[in-house]
């Protein structure tokens, strides 16, 4: 069951199908997920709706864990220090990584020194990243090694101007939980906020 043992208690009413122990009824729950897509940080959806910060915060960090169940492992990278985000370019769009904390120093120095970028393409291991990015600072750089014309560089920049502008409304994330942010917004962002309310909605039905 998705829900947390936040929401339990003996005798509690369900309220709605989405969460078998809501603080929330279901109208409530279904406008918050629609917040939640639209990228209305915890603040905002706890002021407009008049719903308690805790009680918004712990439906949003429910909301990621439904919607990054099955995520590879791959993207499951818990930084030990502050994330740096590496940015590939596919056929199918953007695919946000955290950078693994062997490769850490080397893109904070692609980015604080990009002249020294070059030469990090070619050191052992380098995952070849198309882009870097650093969410604490706003740093970004498009990669010396990244074969892709002016329109992909523009796909890579406006989805990290998106990101991180996600990141940041979303204050005090904790490490472990980074990558769920990462694989929801992607998400977000190839399905649509439409679509992607559904989809959590979905889960967190059949999940309650």
């Amino acid at each position: 069951m998705i829900a947390s043992s936040s929401f339990q208690g003996q005798g509690t009413k369900r309220k709605n199908r989405y969460a078998a122990y809501a603080k929330l009824q279901e109208e409530q729950l279904r406008e918050l997920s629609g917040r939640f897509a639209r990228g209305d940080s915890a603040s905002l959806a706890s002021k407009s709706m008049a719903v308690n910060r805790n009680t918004v915060n712990r439906y949003y960090q429910m909301f990621r864990e439904a919607l990054s169940q099955g995520a590879p492992a791959a993207l499951k990278v818990s930084p030990k220090k502050s994330p740096v985000v590496g940015l590939f370019l596919s056929s199918r769009g953007v695919d946000p990584r955290i950078v693994a904390e062997e490769h850490r120093h080397t893109a904070l120095t692609c980015l604080r020194q990009p002249g020294n970028a070059l030469e990090a393409c070619a050191s052992p291991g380098w995952p070849g990243y198309d882009a870097l990015g650093d969410p604490a600072t706003g740093m970004f750089t498009i990669m010396p090694g990244c074969l892709v014309g002016a329109y992909g560089q523009m796909l890579l920049t406006t989805y990290w101007q998106k990101l991180r502008a996600r990141l940041c409304a979303s204050r005090g994330i904790s490490r472990e939980a980074y990558w769920q942010h990462l694989v929801v917004f992607d998400q977000l962002e190839r399905q649509g906020a439409e679509r992607f309310q559904e989809n959590l909605l979905r889960r967190l039905e059949s999940a309650s």
